[in-house]
């Protein structure tokens, strides 16, 4: 009998795997997963929770060993019970997130992030999560904005941040921007040869392009010259004219890229506490 029920729990396993590989869109967007680049694996890495209930550290690492065994559906309902019981925890979302990612879920690892973001904005790796995100879901204005605005707010010395976001403009093939990023990172790391190619790439597709090379190879770098060419020149604070006036921020308040759209497909597939913070903190419900 034992046996018999041992293997129609395996055939119904198969089935749903089977039915996920044939189903893009049963967890995510039917798109296919670009691999994420070796230094940006460790954004999602199970973090512990630090000083934080008893109950949730001991959720946490049982979420993490199912995640390490493959047990995938069990780590994110491990971790959907974390988030539960410290519901003002960026690290218990980011964990939420990381194993939504490694299920291949996106949209919800995502969701997730933000959610972490929104409680802890000057978290650098939360912050480099979070862009990370954005930009393999295709929006790479929002991970732009994420990235010019931790330099420019919270440390402009960040190397970390400062390369993910030359490897951004790069992507982009915004050459005069990157370059200036990778100027940047050589002048802190001058011996650095991997630097050093990333400019010379640069350097070529923008003379190639017609844009501004001089500026790179001066020994008289300007630094105010840089970041005009980085932040291009505008604030990082967005206009909020579209968002209805409850949710209108005041004077020298910013607005988050994503609270100028509507809810998502994600925030309602990723299980969102949102409910439960009070209620002037929740997103407006979507009208979708």
């Amino acid at each position: 009998m034992q046996s018999l029920v041992a293997g129609i729990h395996e055939f119904l396993e198969r089935a749903n795997q089977l039915a996920l590989s044939s189903c893009g869109s049963c967890y995510g967007p039917g798109r296919d997963r670009q691999p994420l680049d070796s230094v940006l694996v460790s954004l999602f890495d199970v973090s512990p929770l630090g000083d934080a209930d008893p109950e949730a550290i001991r959720g946490t690492q049982r979420g993490a060993r199912f995640l390490h065994e493959g047990r995938i559906e069990e780590a994110i309902r491990e971790f959907h019970s974390v988030c539960n019981r410290v519901p003002r925890n960026a690290v218990a979302r980011t964990n939420l997130g990381s194993a939504y990612f490694e299920r291949g879920d996106e949209d919800a690892a995502l969701h997730w992030f933000r959610d972490a973001y929104r409680l802890d904005n000057r978290s650098c790796r939360i912050l480099r999560g979070v862009a990370v995100l954005e930009q393999r879901c295709g929006n790479y204005t929002e991970a732009l904005w994420l990235l010019r605005n931790y330099l420019q707010e919270v440390d402009e010395f960040n190397m970390q941040v400062l390369h993910q976001l030359a490897m951004l403009y790069r992507d982009r093939q915004q050459w005069t921007q990157a370059g200036t990023c990778f100027r940047r990172l050589l002048k802190a790391d001058p011996t650095n040869r991997e630097i050093a190619k990333e400019l010379q790439v640069c350097l070529d597709r923008s003379a190639a392009s017609g844009g501004d090379v001089i500026e790179y190879r001066s020994h008289g770098y300007n630094d105010e010259r840089s970041a005009e060419i980085i932040f291009g020149g505008q604030s990082h604070t967005l206009c909020d004219e579209r968002l209805p006036p409850s949710r209108r921020r005041g004077d020298g308040e910013e607005v988050r890229p994503w609270e100028m759209r509507r809810g998502t497909s994600a925030d309602r597939r990723s299980g969102s506490v949102d409910r439960r913070l009070p209620s002037a903190e929740r997103l407006a419900p979507s009208h979708c």
